[in-house]
């Protein structure tokens, strides 16, 4: 009898080191939908990032869904409720208990537990976290010649640029999180109008007159946003030359 407990207890001991290594093993398994440090950290995988940082232009997800949750309008960029409904140039339409959190958008009587808003704060967010993500691999990657380094650097730094000129037309006063921030806990104290100035300085100063890809940004877009920003902060003698550089280039116009 004796025997028989010591082999029971042998045998329960050799089951129990079995399934701890099993269950080890199964959950050190690498997430199949998420890539490797070492899979994104590569001249492909940058401007794979940058191409990310774009596509969160229209606030949507591919599915009529928003970036973080909501619908994809609500987050556009053409921010047709936020501009147009709220500046009397468009009307929702049906009835009031269609879309509700856009009548008080429509009267001004919005606060924060208005849904639509909190889609296009996470929807912009998304877009900045994406450029910071760019503009931080672009920063350790070997193998990117010096001038395209430049140019992607310049792209993410003013897609960056229009996504806070987003949250600064609509909220004001917003946290800045960029590349080098590491406390996520940022206060919104700060006037973010340097911050979006020095994004697309850089981008009038780096990028190309012209694109070899469809669709990128260039220098002349970058400069017509950094004069716009100077109109937002009443620089208009800053603001005059550049527009007219942007309209005499005659490559967008």
């Amino acid at each position: 009898m004796k025997n028989i407990k010591v082999l029971s207890a042998i045998a329960l001991v050799a089951v129990a080191g079995i399934l701890q290594s099993s269950c080890k093993k199964y959950l050190e398994q690498p997430a199949l939908g998420a890539l490797s440090t070492a899979q994104v950290y590569t001249p492909a995988g940058v401007d794979g990032l940058l191409i990310g940082a774009y596509s969160a232009l229209d606030g949507g997800r591919g599915d009529n869904g928003a970036l973080g949750g909501g619908d994809a309008w609500q987050a556009a960029a053409s921010n047709w409720v936020y501009g147009s409904i709220a500046g009397g140039d468009a009307h929702k339409g049906s009835d009031g208990t269609d879309q509700p959190a856009i009548n008080s958008i429509a009267k001004f009587t919005v606060d924060a537990s208005n849904g639509f808003l909190n889609t296009k704060w996470k929807a912009v967010y998304e877009g900045i976290a994406r450029c910071n993500n760019t503009i931080r691999a672009a920063g350790v990657v070997t193998g990117i010649a010096a001038a395209d380094k430049t140019n992607i650097l310049a792209q993410a730094r003013f897609l960056r640029g229009h996504y806070y000129f987003e949250l600064k037309k609509l909220f004001n006063m917003v946290p800045y999180i960029d590349e080098a921030t590491t406390e996520y806990v940022q206060p919104n104290t700060a006037d973010i109008w340097p911050k979006i100035e020095d994004d697309f300085k850089y981008a009038y100063a780096n990028l190309p007159a012209t694109q070899s890809q469809i669709g990128r940004v260039n220098k002349w877009a970058a400069g017509a946003y950094l004069a716009k920003t100077y109109l937002y902060e009443k620089k208009y003698t800053d603001a005059d030359p550049i527009f007219t550089a942007v309209v005499t280039s005659g490559t967008n116009t």
